[in-house]
């Protein structure tokens, strides 16, 4: 049997319980009612060297489409990707640098266990560039991206990495394969 001791000990954490639900998902609360739209600022993901930068970006292809403001990159060929070096120092500068390609595929939908993404290419690049000049290297491939998956450009450079480019393939999800004993109901 319960006494008042339990029933005031159950009450205040049902009170306090609910005190912290209102809170958190009250909409006036959670969200800043103000005149000025809320702006996010993407930045661009740049590998500086001494003061100079390297960034990268696909070419212009019709592989890639936009579907409700998300950029997805059709299952298939991968565009050209330009990586380009600007040299913002007063003096000649080298760039020694690595680019590295990583498509990942789908998870199987029978594993419980991540696919590991392994890098498709690997390349070392070496630019010279004069004091304002920029080089821009585009770089082709013959990999292909399955549906559902991602491809990631990778810019390494001294004891830096930067994940320099990301975007997800679109496409539909395969059939998920049939237990034994789906198998088995279908006999």
């Amino acid at each position: 049997m319960w006494s008042r001791q339990h029933w005031i000990c159950a009450g205040t954490t049902a009170l306090a319980t609910f005190g912290l639900t209102v809170a958190l998902f009250w909409p006036t609360i959670a969200n800043a009612v103000d005149e000025k739209a809320a702006t996010t600022v993407v930045s661009v993901p740049t590998l500086k060297v001494d003061g100079s930068e390297i960034t990268a970006r696909f070419a212009k292809s019709d592989l890639i489409t936009e579907e409700k403001g998300v950029r997805l990159l059709k299952p298939g060929a991968i565009p050209p990707i330009e990586i380009i070096a600007y040299n913002r120092g007063e003096k000649e500068q080298t760039f020694n640098f690595t680019a590295t390609l990583i498509i990942a595929s789908m998870n199987d939908r029978m594993s419980r266990v991540p696919r590991v993404a392994k890098p498709s290419w690997e390349q070392e690049y070496t630019l010279t560039l004069q004091p304002g000049q920029s080089r821009t290297v585009t770089v082709e491939t013959a990999e292909k991206a399955g549906a559902l998956g991602q491809v990631t450009l990778n810019l390494k450079a001294d004891k830096q990495l930067i994940e320099a480019l990301t975007i997800s393939t679109a496409g539909e999800a395969p059939p998920a394969a049939k237990t034994p004993r789906q198998v088995a109901a279908t006999k």
